[in-house]
């Protein structure tokens, strides 16, 4: 099957919900790890996709919750998932990058992945 370009809508949703992805990473590294210093870099690829990567330097792994549905908290690497074509976690000494990339343009069955990676 090959993927199609999604509708003018279902773009114009992704775009206007893009935003949320560098902000639920920040705000699960703060709030989740033990790290006293974060930053965050945006880079737009060649290829259109906006690669986020925000660092820690904490050893506390970067997952998606199951939170219960009355739950205020816990839903927000569930929006990256959701929003990002890609992402991950790279494990190296002195902490870790979290990855989303993301891609205006992708379609709903797009090839996910998800993936914890150690230098």
């Amino acid at each position: 099957m090959t993927p199609t370009r999604p509708s003018a809508t279902g773009t114009a949703v992704r775009t206007a919900l893009l935003p949320n992805v560098p902000e639920a990473v920040m705000t699960d590294a703060v709030a989740h790890t033990t790290s006293t210093t974060t930053r965050i870099a945006v880079e737009q690829q060649p290829d259109c996709r906006i690669r986020i990567e925000v660092m820690d330097i904490s050893s506390t792994e970067s997952r998606p919750d199951r939170p219960e549905d009355t739950s205020e908290y816990g839903r927000g690497l569930l929006v990256v998932d959701a929003l990002s074509s890609r992402w991950g976690v790279t494990r190296h000494q002195g902490g870790k990058p979290t990855w989303p990339n993301c891609d205006p343009y992708a379609t709903a069955d797009r090839n996910r992945e998800y993936g914890v990676r150690s230098t």
